[in-house]
């Protein structure tokens, strides 16, 4: 796994780690899946949970391939 410099471990609960999950600029992953101690989450405080990997996604400029079709289309219009 390559770890990015924005990349934090966390000790999450399920409850915390899908406030992570439901934000799309977050990529989350278990640092370890077979982990069976829960300790306690680092983001609350009162839950127990397991270890993840979070990180910020990178901003992918998916808009440019839309703006070219775009304009070929008007292209064609013409």
């Amino acid at each position: 796994m390559i770890k990015t410099a924005k990349e934090m471990e966390l000790c999450l609960c399920r409850a915390c780690a899908s406030a992570f999950y439901n934000i799309p600029s977050y990529r989350i992953v278990r640092k370890d899946p077979y982990q069976t101690e829960k300790e306690a989450c680092t983001y609350c405080g009162t839950r127990l949970g397991y270890d993840f990997l979070v990180s910020t996604k990178a901003n992918v400029q998916k808009g440019v391939r839309h703006r070219i079709r775009t304009l070929e289309s008007e292209a064609e219009n013409e």
